[in-house]
């Protein structure tokens, strides 16, 4: 109470009657702001330079407000209802109109000494306003914080490593391409690959990268840039809705202070910046936030349509339901029907679990605007692909690629054992996996808790939900990817983030979440000495070399650095600590000793976030480029070669491997064959109107390749010429 310029003893009053009646008059007199008490022309006890500016002074006003109401709730004991606040509020408002009208007649602007004549308005008077500018100083600062911790994450998980290697064989040239034909042949409704329809995925991706490519070139970081922004997109978005709702478990919601009742608290703050690195930091959402392809646009149009919903159910805002079904047609746009399954889904199971799915069903959701807005996104260019391409497209797209993918598996992507997607997972999203067990366990979608909560509060249940009913479609398909589980990743971030966040005063810390860190980091630290060895003895050629150069280069010594640094940090983590000496206190000063002792060591979660950090930016970024060197840049160095070399009517052929790139970086249409057998075939057929090909394949022994022409050799693959000679019958 100094901080007010009132001694503590005006509150120590022991009769209630008394207590309530002190609080009511230093609340009204030191926090109310009369206009009268201000004058515009004159100097205030507070110096110049921490005047408010007067587009600043009405958000100043309302903390103030909330300062009110917080020190009426610790002093009466009455709780500070949403709908007092907003009617002190509206008072503030009305207060403020008034002073700015007395300042316009009096003169809104002060000349500086020395200066020019600068806008000033009222400041607040005595300890209130030193007290108001340093929480005014620490929200600039803490935005800035917020700005640099956003762009260092997306610096190191997707931005830098855009144009670090050139494309990927064999699924990201299929949609580079795709794009890139998109803008040469002036169709933006049909894909192509090769000069061939391509009816694999929906248009959105490749009219996204058709756009960037307009913008700014063909290069090959330009087709990533839609996946690295859409990444972005998602992280900001799971950091503003942390930070307004929380992330706290059903034994949290009764013990929440005051603070938390309105949203937006303080408290709130470290979960969000949890989340935002747990969602980015991982090899998961790194891997498919830096590549061209479809399936981060779909994760981040699921996760604004998830998103959106919640913001809607949680606080009624009117373009929460709307916005949610307009990003569900732009995810239905992206991949297909799972963009509408996945969150109508996820949905459900969350509304079952709060016991409103039959109230929302029948009242609340705008079931007709959400329906015509999914159709008028869809239906114009699935209708038009349906009427110029008929049962073909029907049959491929969704018959093959969508119920077929699901029912029975397709290009040899099925008989993945049961636990395919648990190992994925855990894998994928170390070390934030680490918590998900606990966080499910804590997040108990079944604890009637949850549907005595607010709707505000339930962030964490929704997360849960999020999490076990996409990971269950996905479990169910036939066909198996590790792509196929990103669309969790913003359901792990903030799980392991409210788990993370707890102080470990405030959770049991068991030998799971205590002892796990450090053996992983040391676990690693061992298997990264033996990534060489690994990669030579697997019998794969282009991974043996991989494994040379990185022994060469000693790369695989940075990461056995990195985990051995991490595995002795997490001994020294709060957690490892209060594990360790997890005994009994029974004197209250003996736990306050251990809690301060706890708050100065290091939290898990920033342990986390560090090693990432520098695993991704120091190892991480160096071994791709590696392996670019020895698996892509050679095929790169032919197809462009093959270009220059080609003669009027002289075709390309890729024998063996298909590998999509050479189209890229060729620019000329590719015939793939499986075997030099097919390839002849097909060429002996084509005489005499074609006289000589173009090959790219692996190097070919002596005794087994036809009459030919080395034109250049890389890597493992040649570029040759073959003459295609005619038989003498088709002479005659």
């Amino acid at each position: 109470m100094q901080i007010l310029g009132l001694p503590s003893a005006h509150f120590l009053s022991t009769n209630r009657s008394s207590h309530n009646n002190a609080a009511i008059i230093m609340i009204n007199e030191v926090v109310d702001m009369r206009c009268s008490s201000w004058d515009c022309n004159s100097s205030s006890p507070i110096s110049a330079t921490r005047r408010f500016p007067t587009k600043q002074f009405s958000a100043r006003f309302l903390e103030l407000e909330t300062v009110r109401l917080n020190v009426w709730s610790k002093f009466t004991g009455a709780a500070a209802a949403p709908d007092l606040w907003q009617r002190r509020a509206s008072r503030g408002r009305k207060k403020m109109g008034a002073m700015r009208s007395k300042c316009k007649s009096g003169g809104d602007h002060e000349e500086t000494q020395g200066g020019p004549v600068t806008e000033s308005c009222p400041s607040f008077p005595g300890d209130m306003g030193e007290v108001l500018s340093s929480l005014s100083c620490w929200k600039q600062k803490r935005r800035v914080l917020e700005i640099g911790f956003v762009g260092l994450l997306a610096t190191a998980a997707w931005f830098r490593n855009l144009g670090a290697a050139g494309l990927v064989d064999d699924t990201e040239p299929l949609f580079v391409e795709a794009a890139r034909q998109m803008l040469l042949t002036g169709d933006y409704i049909t894909p192509q690959f090769n000069a061939q329809p391509r009816f694999d995925k929906p248009i959105l991706v490749y009219w996204l990268m058709a756009l960037s490519a307009k913008l700014f070139g063909l290069s090959v970081w330009v087709f990533r840039l839609p996946s690295a922004l859409c990444a972005l997109g998602l992280l900001l978005s799971l950091l503003l809705t942390v930070k307004r709702f929380g992330l706290n478990f059903p034994t949290d919601l009764q013990s929440q202070s005051q603070e938390t009742q309105t949203g937006n608290s303080k408290s709130f703050y470290i979960p969000a910046i949890i989340t935002a690195g747990a969602f980015a930091l991982n090899l998961e959402v790194v891997v498919w936030g830096s590549t061209a392809l479809s399936d981060m646009l779909l994760t981040s149009t699921i996760g604004a349509t998830l998103l959106t919903f919640f913001w809607g159910y949680a606080t009624h805002v009117k373009w929460g339901y709307p916005m949610s079904a307009v990003f569900m047609g732009l995810a239905c746009l992206s991949k297909g029907p799972i963009g509408i399954v996945f969150p109508v889904c996820v949905c459900a199971l969350f509304l079952l679990c709060r016991g409103e799915l039959s109230n929302m069903l029948l009242a609340e959701l705008p079931y007709l605007e959400g329906t015509f807005a999914i159709l008028l996104i869809n239906l114009p260019w699935y209708g038009f692909m349906v009427s110029k391409h008929g049962l073909l497209y029907l049959s491929t797209f969704f018959g093959y690629h969508n119920l077929e993918r699901f029912v029975r598996g397709v290009n040899h992507h099925w008989g993945r054992p049961w636990w395919y997607g648990i190992a994925v997972v855990v894998v994928m999203y170390l070390p934030w996996s680490l918590s998900l067990p606990p966080a499910l366990v804590q997040a108990n979608p079944w604890n009637p808790t949850w549907r005595k909560a607010e709707r505000w509060q339930t962030l964490p249940l929704f997360a849960a939900t999020w999490f076990a009913a996409g990971f269950g479609i996905f479990a169910l398909s036939s066909t198996q990817l590790p792509s196929y589980y990103l669309p969790v990743a913003p359901a792990v971030a903030m799980l392991a983030a409210a788990h993370l966040a707890k102080k470990v005063g405030e959770r049991r810390v068991g030998v799971f979440t205590a002892l796990t860190p450090a053996f992983l980091y040391l676990s690693l630290a061992v298997l990264s000495w033996f990534i060489p060895v690994l990669l030579q003895s697997s019998g794969d050629l282009t991974a043996a070399q991989i494994g040379n150069l990185l022994c060469e280069k000693q790369l695989h010594q940075i990461a056995v650095v990195i985990f051995v640094v991490a595995g002795g940090l997490a001994m020294s983590t709060a957690e490892f600590r209060a594990f360790l000496g997890s005994q009994p206190q029974t004197h209250p000063s003996t736990k306050d000793k251990q809690s301060s002792q706890q708050r100065r060591l290091l939290p898990l979660w920033v342990l986390h976030t560090a090693a990432m950090l520098a695993f991704l930016i120091i190892f991480i970024t160096p071994v791709y480029q590696a392996a670019d060197t020895v698996r892509q840049a050679p095929l790169r160095e032919l197809a462009s070669l093959a270009s220059q070399v080609q003669k009027a009517g002289e075709p390309l052929l890729m024998v063996g491997t298909r590998m999509p790139s050479v189209v890229f970086y060729s620019k000329l249409p590719t015939a793939f064959f499986d075997s030099w057998q097919e390839a002849s075939t097909v060429l002996q057929q084509q005489a005499p109107r074609i006289r000589s090909a173009l090959i790219i394949s692996e190097r070919l022994k002596e005794e087994s390749s036809p009459s030919k022409e080395t034109i250049a050799v890389a890597g493992d693959h040649m570029l040759i010429r073959v003459l295609n000679d005619v038989p003498d019958s088709q002479v005659a």
